[in-house]
């Protein structure tokens, strides 16, 4: 079963923290304009500043990632930046609300710890001045990361409090997916392996050969099998008697499959050739198509129902704050030509 990728609360925190961050770690090429804001935020504010720096890395991102290819308009980008930006600042301001309070030294140790990474004093300056950052807006920076991540785990456990997910809920799921529950055929068998290079001379394959049928010989005047392989086969299963478990078609290379799928229950293969080498196989059980049981799925199920209702509360607390904040978008969105981002 699949989750689909949803711009959840957490992937917000992260991906607007990660742009907003990336200053912090390579040069964006963006000059700001100082003392300039794209956005009102009741009595909080987007800086263009925070806004340029944020295109041009948003830019590159998707730019790396099939920018053109996904036919990602620069205006689209643009508004999906500063739609983030603002979000962003809603939730800090929700976190001084709920009393999320930094300590000096929390951020004291942050900042040193970043520092340390740089090396020298001389070094850290010289970042700062080819970001065009100053060390009282890299605290900031930092110190606002420190508050969402106080965010999210407040919320995060806020949240899943209220999520809560029946049987009832979960049968109504299983049976309005069945097609997703379809288990296909499969068998369950095991096998002994005498591995010989594909490459390998005619005098090797022959001993390997030689080696593999007086082990079917062993098989045949009744040896147990299970204590063969774990005596004589070359693959790791050998510690399990040479148990390979239950695998559908697709799953094993063409021969060994073929040669699998044909055999009754504990029957005994001839011979099987593949490129890893010469192999015996024991059929141990069939397994016909079916649909998965219930009981087998409930867990996951009951996780993915929790994931995906996890999900609308966080968006629901997100545009509850927005639904209740006064919001100025102070450019415009709608030009394509637009001074804001600098290249």
């Amino acid at each position: 079963m699949r989750t689909t990728c949803r711009k959840t609360f957490f992937f917000i925190i992260l991906a607007v923290f990660a742009l907003m961050a990336a200053p912090l770690q390579a040069e964006t090429g963006a000059k700001a304009k100082e003392g300039e804001i794209v956005a009102n935020v009741n009595d909080g504010s987007v800086s263009r500043k925070d806004f340029d720096r944020t295109m041009v890395v948003a830019a590159k991102q998707f730019e790396g990632n099939g920018f053109q290819q996904q036919a990602v308009s620069p205006v689209n980008l643009k508004k999906e930046v500063l739609t983030r930006l603002v979000d962003f600042e809603l939730m800090l301001q929700d976190s001084k609300k709920r009393g999320i309070v930094i300590e000096d030294s929390h951020l004291d140790e942050n900042v040193a710890t970043f520092k340390k990474r740089l090396g020298e004093e001389a070094e850290f300056q010289t970042f700062l001045k080819e970001n065009d950052f100053t060390e009282a807006e890299m605290r900031e920076q930092f110190q606002r990361e420190l508050a969402m991540h106080g965010l999210q785990t407040s919320l995060y456990t806020e949240l899943q409090e209220k999520v809560s997910i029946t049987d009832e809920d979960i049968k109504e799921f299983y049976e309005a997916n069945q097609v997703k529950f379809k288990r296909p055929e499969q068998v369950k068998a095991s096998h002994i392996l005498i591995t010989v290079d594909e490459t390998a001379d005619e005098a090797a394959k022959a001993e390997a050969r030689e080696k593999i049928v007086s082990l079917q010989k062993e098989i045949t005047a009744g040896g147990d099998f299970a204590e063969i392989a774990k005596a004589n086969s070359q693959c790791p299963s050998a510690a399990n008697g040479g148990d390979l478990g239950f695998f559908g078609k697709g799953q094993m290379v063409k021969p060994f499959e073929e040669a699998a799928f044909s055999l009754n229950v504990n029957e005994v293969s001839d011979v099987v050739e593949t490129q890893f080498g010469y192999h015996l196989i024991r059929l141990e059980e069939k397994r016909e198509a079916s649909m998965t049981p219930l009981d087998e799925l409930k867990d996951k199920i009951e996780k993915y129902l929790s994931q995906q209702k996890l999900e609308q509360a966080q968006q629901d607390y997100l545009q509850g704050l927005r639904d209740n904040a006064k919001i100025t978008y102070l450019v415009d969105m709608d030009e394509e030509k637009d001074d804001s981002v600098k290249n």
